[in-house]
């Protein structure tokens, strides 16, 4: 109310306003939710065509497990997110729950396939967010192949060569001004 009195516009809160709490604020618009594939019994192809490494160059690597004891694949991206692999009734989407965290989002997993064989997974949470496309055999460790290579820039003015002697001159310098200082003393 300051601002408008300030500013010298008409209080949009004011005893009619205010009364009317909790509406319009209590009813929503409903949030734009992904519906959730069906949950399949089994994989439209063995397990083991799943595993493997996929990478991101943004979000790193995503990797593919079977587990033989229970017979189940996990997933692993990053450090801390982990989960299971479970199949859906479409024979080119899987479910990614992460576990053990009961709240954490299920991601759905676009399979891309090239001459028969899983080659990327694309995942999204929630759109509008944008897939997130992972390739196999693509490490975090590797270059980024738009862009432009570089050589080892030593003929560039402040290179790892030029720095290195730059310091040993300021520290000899240092060290020859300190000497003269204290012999000033």
């Amino acid at each position: 109310m300051v601002g408008d009195i300030l500013t010298g516009k008409d209080h949009w809160l004011n005893a009619t306003t205010a009364c009317t709490y909790p509406e319009p604020w209590w009813t929503r618009p409903e949030p734009n939710s992904t519906v959730l594939l069906e949950i399949s019994d089994n994989f439209p192809r063995d397990k083991r065509d799943y595993e493997g490494v996929y990478g991101n160059h943004a979000a790193g690597n995503l990797t593919i497990t079977l587990n033989t004891t229970d017979n189940k694949l996990y997933f692993r991206i990053g450090l801390t997110g982990r989960g299971l692999v479970l199949p859906t009734v479409s024979d080119y989407h899987i479910l990614c729950r992460a576990e053990p965290i009961a709240y954490s989002p299920a991601f759905v997993a676009i399979i891309g396939q090239k001459d028969g064989k899983v080659f990327s997974l694309a995942l999204q949470s929630d759109p509008p967010e944008p897939l997130v496309l992972f390739e196999r055999g693509l490490k975090l460790t590797d270059p980024d192949p738009t862009e432009p290579e570089w050589d080892d820039c030593t003929s560039v003015s402040g290179s790892a060569r030029d720095m290195s002697y730059g310091y040993i001159f300021l520290v000899l310098f240092s060290m020859v001004f300190a000497n003269y200082m204290t012999n000033l003393m």
